[in-house]
């Protein structure tokens, strides 16, 4: 079993933990004579989608590359529409891909350039685009805690929604605004000041995402165990360390979560997993982990770190994931160590995943 183990494990680790990070969708490009080709976009992440466009006809096809300054914009079908923009930056104005989120009679746009960085642009008909710029300095004022940069951005809103008076109301209540909030301003100004609804809301309110991911395959003991180390099953005995096995089966049964609009790709993971030596004994407990599960189809990278409140130590795992429709097979290695980082348990793991 060990040899078959170390084998698996050795076979893993050649595998480039980055393998496939482009994932391309169906969408089209709007050029800018006016013509609109259709194929496939990449979609990897927000802050590649701001900077530029991968384009190919079909799969498997040449990728042509796209930046802001050479098409009007991108949209994947059934999904986000960017537009290119000219928008200032320090003292100079530059092309970028804004998300268009609504159009209406006060347009809104986001991007995102860097983790964690979100930008927030209005527009109307008559006046240019403007990033309404909250700031993460708190300040104090009569006993109200707020952002600093949050009046210079409310300023502008009210600004740009001058003519209808009933807006000034809504937007002193906000701080630092999500795509949601500002979507619905948007509408509540076109339904207070034209009664109507000839809006366009491109945004994708994305569900929270569940799956389920059950797991099992041989395990490897790197060091002699101990009994005070693990919570013994009801009724087992306390036996001697060196009665203990070197090697076993181990498995866990996991309940994912994940918040698309945070992070399409981090799941959080409340799961139970369990040790089963080859004699005396059985161990058992609670496991929350992080895990990292590329959306896309077919072939990608997984990767999970974890604590295990059974030894009170932390798991590691990392191996590949291949996914048709809601369902998906992982095969992966994982180490269990002793906080601090002390070895003590190695495995090789088949699993099943179905994502509701």
């Amino acid at each position: 079993m060990k040899r078959l183990l170390l084998l698996v494990i050795l076979l893993l680790t050649q595998i480039r933990p980055g393998f496939s990070q482009i994932e391309f969708v169906k969408g089209y490009v709007l050029l800018n004579n006016g013509d609109t080709l259709y194929g496939e976009i990449d979609k990897s992440n927000y802050i590649r989608n701001s900077m530029q466009c991968n384009f190919r006809k079909e799969e498997g096809g040449e990728i042509t590359t796209y930046f802001p300054n050479q098409i009007e914009g991108y949209r994947f079908i059934n999904g986000k529409y960017y537009v290119s923009k000219k928008v200032p930056v320090d003292n100079d104005t530059i092309y970028v891909f804004l998300e268009y989120l609504i159009n209406g009679k006060l347009n809104v746009f986001y991007c995102k350039n860097a983790p964690g960085s979100n930008h927030y642009y209005i527009s109307n008909d008559t006046l240019p685009i403007v990033e309404l710029e909250f700031s993460k300095d708190l300040k104090y004022n009569d006993g109200r805690m707020y952002y600093s940069g949050s009046e210079k951005a409310k300023g502008l809103l009210i600004y740009y929604t001058l003519d209808c008076p009933e807006m000034k109301e809504r937007i002193s209540h906000l701080e630092t605004p999500n795509s949601r909030q500002l979507i619905q301003l948007s509408k509540y100004y076109q339904h207070q000041m034209y009664n109507d609804q000839r809006y366009i809301v491109y945004e994708k309110n994305a569900k929270p995402q569940l799956a389920i991911l059950v797991s099992g395959g041989p395990y490897y003991f790197l060091r002699t165990l101990k009994t005070e180390d693990y919570q013994l099953s009801p009724n087992q005995q306390t036996t001697q360390p060196e009665d203990y096995a070197r090697s076993g089966y181990s498995g866990r049964i996991s309940f994912l979560f994940n918040l698309p609009e945070v992070n399409e790709r981090i799941f959080l993971g409340v799961g139970y997993s369990w040790i089963i030596p080859e004699k005396n004994s059985f161990y058992r407990g609670l496991n929350i982990s992080i895990n990292y599960i590329h959306p896309k189809q077919n072939f990608s990278p997984y990767g999970s770190l974890g604590i295990d409140f059974n030894t009170i130590g932390l798991t590691y795992q990392g191996g590949i994931k291949y996914q048709k429709y809601k369902f998906s097979a992982l095969a992966f290695a994982e180490l269990n160590t002793k906080i601090p980082l002390i070895p003590y348990g190695l495995a090789a793991r088949l699993a099943l995943m179905y994502g509701f």
